[in-house]
């Protein structure tokens, strides 16, 4: 599936074009600086389908009839370029996970390039340290993480300014989880082990990591960050 777009937007308000066009240009390494981040982005029908469609868990069909169905498990779909990096492409497909954790996996061949990640959190609940790591791992090479509660959808870009952080996850976890300790955030230790923190507005701003949400069925995402 592709997505993209026609809309034309204002210096404040980003159409789904204008921030596709960001996203092909981050993936050829010419990232956007984080002061040219809009107000706000405007989904289109396209996105709101593939929100929708990471939230619930597929499609059934049943005789003549299509049914849609949530579960209380995570979704996960990778957004990735074609081959000519003129287009992107969405995972059509969710890849489920547990109540609490899903691996996305797709398959990237050069000279396609992995753009990022949208997942779903199964209650209202924001990014976390875990969710974004891979937007400040230079390994990762990831430029866009989204996620969609029952409440919300969630935006995250990796900024011109944004960390490149090499070596291991768990270096990155590490910073990821200084951070938020220093900006007074409680860290939890996930099932699995791992601990992770909520993300609030102040360390995304430290991060240089512009940070939208919007209300699930709006088309309006707002910046938080």
């Amino acid at each position: 599936m592709s997505l993209g777009g026609e809309e034309k937007g204002s210096k404040t308000e980003w159409t789904i074009e204008q921030t596709k066009d960001m996203l092909l240009k981050s993936a050829q390494k010419k990232l956007e600086a984080e002061i040219n981040f809009p107000d706000k982005i405007v989904l289109n029908e396209t996105w709101m389908q593939v929100m929708e469609g990471v939230f619930h868990q597929s499609k059934i069909e049943r005789g003549d009839v299509e049914f849609m169905f949530t579960h209380p498990e995570e979704n996960g779909r990778i957004i990735k370029t074609d081959g000519k990096r003129q287009k992107l492409l969405v995972q059509t497909v969710n890849t489920q996970g547990s109540k609490d954790h899903v691996a996305t996996q797709g398959i990237v061949t050069a000279p396609e390039v992995m753009v990022g990640v949208i997942h779903k959190h199964p209650v209202v609940a924001p990014f976390n340290t875990e969710d974004l790591i891979p937007l400040v791992q230079k390994d990762y090479g990831h430029f866009f993480e989204g996620l969609v509660d029952p409440e919300y959808y969630y935006f995250a870009f990796k900024s011109k300014e944004t960390p490149n952080l090499l070596g291991a996850r768990e270096i990155s976890r590490g910073y990821m989880l200084a951070l938020a300790k220093n900006h007074g955030e409680r860290i939890q230790r996930h099932r699995l082990g791992i601990e992770a923190a909520e993300m609030n507005n102040k360390m995304a701003k430290e991060l240089k990591m512009p940070i939208y949400r919007g209300a699930r069925h709006q088309k309006v995402l707002t910046r938080l960050t």
